[in-house]
């Protein structure tokens, strides 16, 4: 994968490893924005790998999809914007179940 100028191989993580050093981007927004770039194109690989399993929609169709459908954009935007109250709400409340000892931690 090029990000810039740069090469990079990438490898799937092992659960422990299942994270990113932001501190490379922190303060840059350019750095962020690519880094985004990056996971969105791994997260829409990851899906495409399994298009026409069991049924689903294949490539083909999903590109043919994307590019004659009008309006899915909107909607998949306006459904990442209610999922993001919800992640917030679902946040809030696992932190105040935490802090009030209603968690264990093995």
């Amino acid at each position: 994968m090029e990000m810039g100028e740069q090469s990079y191989v990438l490898r799937e993580m092992q659960p422990l490893e299942d994270k990113v050093n932001l501190a490379m981007v922190a303060g840059k927004l350019h750095r962020l924005e690519q880094l985004m770039k990056m996971i969105a194109k791994v997260i829409a690989w990851g899906q495409l790998r399994s298009a026409g399993h069991q049924g689903a929609a294949d490539a083909c169709e999903l590109m043919e999809f994307a590019h004659t459908s009008k309006g899915w954009q909107k909607e998949v935007m306006r459904y990442a914007r209610a999922s993001t109250v919800q992640v917030y709400e679902d946040y809030r409340l696992f932190r105040s179940a935490y802090q009030d000892g209603q968690l264990r931690t093995n």
